[in-house]
């Protein structure tokens, strides 16, 4: 599967080493640029799938940059700036941002932002596991039918919560790559970060029991800072 490219253009390179932590952490190739000038010639050459830009740029500003990419294309762009006044927060979208962020801000909250700018124009590979192509999922004796909603293992259905079994859905797609914190938030709120880290971690809990009675041979390991992985019974 491709990666989705993120280009990040601030001229603070602490904002942008902080959207490029949590971008990267989320599978995205990150890309940098610290004026306009920089940011043209980066779009240009990279083709990015989003851009996180903030309006008072050197060279070329924000402003001017969201004319030129509404005006030559489809390019999802999410403002992030420090001007917050309403009426340059319309300004903004009237010019072509799909979303408007005033910081400071939570790096959290923009990686959902920037999903869900994803989703709307048609670029990002859906979050939920209820979405995927494929609705049957084995690991090992797991099986998972989400069409049916079921869980089984060794024959024996698993009793999991509609959420649960998301969850888990997630845990099996994404093979031996650590599902975020944020992937995880996103599906128990159903594409919106509602739910809370604790509830994350209750519902593993509750998920580790379930394939540990079952017989699994399966693990789910807690990666600190990131999330959890799926571990046993060599990914497919």
């Amino acid at each position: 599967m491709n990666r989705l490219r993120l280009l990040v253009v601030d001229d603070d390179a602490g904002i942008r080493d902080v959207v490029r932590a949590y971008a990267t952490r989320e599978g995205f190739l990150v890309s940098e640029a610290a004026d306009g000038h920089d940011a043209v010639d980066q779009v240009d050459a990279e083709r990015p799938d989003i851009v996180i830009l903030d309006l008072m740029v050197p060279g070329i500003d924000g402003w001017e940059l969201c004319r030129r990419w509404r005006a030559s294309g489809r390019l999802p762009i999410i403002v992030l700036t420090a001007r917050g006044a309403e009426s340059e927060r319309i300004l903004g979208l009237g010019l072509g941002a799909d979303d408007y962020m005033v910081k400071p801000f939570s790096p959290l909250e923009l990686m959902a932002r920037v999903r869900t700018v994803l989703r709307r124009t048609g670029e990002e590979r859906p979050i939920g596991p209820e979405y995927g192509a494929d609705t049957v999922l084995d690991r090992g004796a797991l099986h998972i039918d989400l069409a049916r909603r079921r869980a089984n293992c060794h024959g024996r259905d698993l009793a999991l919560t509609r959420r649960q079994l998301d969850l888990l859905a997630r845990l099996v797609r994404n093979g031996d790559r650590v599902s975020t914190r944020l992937e995880l938030l996103e599906v128990l709120g159903d594409g919106q970060v509602a739910a809370t880290d604790r509830a994350v971690d209750q519902h593993m809990v509750a998920l580790r029991r379930a394939l540990h009675i079952a017989g699994s041979g399966l693990h789910i390991a807690s990666v600190r800072g990131l999330g959890y992985r799926l571990e046993g019974m060599e990914a497919g």
